[in-house]
């Protein structure tokens, strides 16, 4: 029978602390005006050595928190948002590159030694998904020689600090999808726990076998660079929203063909490269209507639209509401 293991960030502890720690505190819900996360995680103990964290956050203001990262194997599967990170185990001197995490990201992270890890949003994100953690005991039950295999495999790895543990990203699959929403919509129901702890195996059995060594090595890097390029473009409309992209612009940034560069953001995203842009245009657009006094000409401008009529119209078809319309809140 599977433990659901809940507790609340209180407003002082939040405004204190200035940091999110899901190792301790699993639900933040409700927290008040002065926090700058808002919004639960939800973790249940499935089994020993197995655990599953379901996560739906959202940033009032530009956030960062730190929390412990354990020797363990950890998955992550984004299905709304963005955000960014780093790591760093205890026998580094200076945390890794900055990381990004997307919708649709699968990432599994292997930490084998103690460390820390950021967390962070900016102003207006959601961000949810769910995370299953998964102890070296039951890993070795589970798949024999997985940590060896893994750390031998030709498939896109980042070494994460002094080789004191690795990550890699999983092109995220229909079954891996249907499986993420399923364990989604049993952990809102909260007494579905076989369903929890079966669909969490079936999870974590997909994600393994990625790193069966029977898989052509030239695929696997072929592959991840066509996917390190495609996330690559989408971190640089993320942070340089306001420029006037085109195509042919942001396919030569990243080294793909038009079509190429299309065709990725249609297999990760879910939307072209206009979609996905338009898609953090207008979430940047209402965080900044919602919590700073300017307007709608110098929000449009802020966020790469010279015509404010172009973008209230844009504007009011994505959140039904125009731009004059949304509410402040400071």
């Amino acid at each position: 029978m599977s433990v659901e293991i809940l507790s609340r960030v209180s407003r002082s502890q939040m405004k204190q602390a200035h940091a999110f720690s899901p190792s301790y505190y699993k639900e933040v819900d409700r927290l008040g005006r002065e926090t700058a996360l808002q919004g639960r995680m939800r973790t249940f103990t499935l089994r020993e050595g197995l655990e599953l964290g379901v996560f739906d956050l959202y940033a009032r203001r530009d956030f960062m928190g730190t929390f412990s990262a354990s020797p363990q194997l950890v998955i992550v599967l984004i299905t709304e948002g963005l955000a960014y990170g780093t790591f760093r185990h205890c026998a580094d001197k200076a945390p890794s590159p900055r990381l990004s995490y997307q919708t649709g990201d699968v990432i599994v992270a292997c930490n084998l030694a103690d460390g820390e890890t950021t967390f962070g949003l900016t102003a207006g994100q959601k961000f949810s998904g769910l995370e299953l953690r998964v102890s070296f005991d039951l890993l070795e039950q589970l798949m024999p020689g997985f940590l060896a295999k893994a750390e031998n495999h030709y498939k896109p790895v980042q070494v994460i600090g002094k080789a004191a543990g690795w990550m890699a990203r999983l092109s995220r699959t229909f079954t891996l999808g249907a499986t993420a929403r399923t364990l989604r919509a049993a952990a809102a129901d909260g007494r579905r726990s076989l369903m929890l702890e079966g669909f969490s195996l079936c999870l974590l059995d997909e994600v393994l076998e990625a790193f069966d060594g029977n898989k052509d090595a030239a695929l696997w890097r072929q592959a991840g660079r066509y996917e390190a390029c495609i996330r690559e473009a989408a971190t640089v409309l993320t942070t340089h929203m306001a420029e006037p992209w085109t195509i042919k612009m942001l396919a030569e940034r990243v080294g793909l063909s038009e079509k190429r560069l299309k065709d990725g953001f249609q297999k990760y995203y879910q939307k072209g490269p206009y979609g996905f842009l338009q898609k953090l245009r207008m979430d940047k657009a209402k965080s900044l209507l919602a919590h700073q006094p300017a307007s709608v000409t110098e929000v449009a401008l802020q966020v790469g639209y010279s015509n404010s009529s172009h973008f209230a119209k844009l504007f009011k078809r994505e959140f039904g509401i125009s731009p004059s319309q949304v509410p402040m809140h400071f």
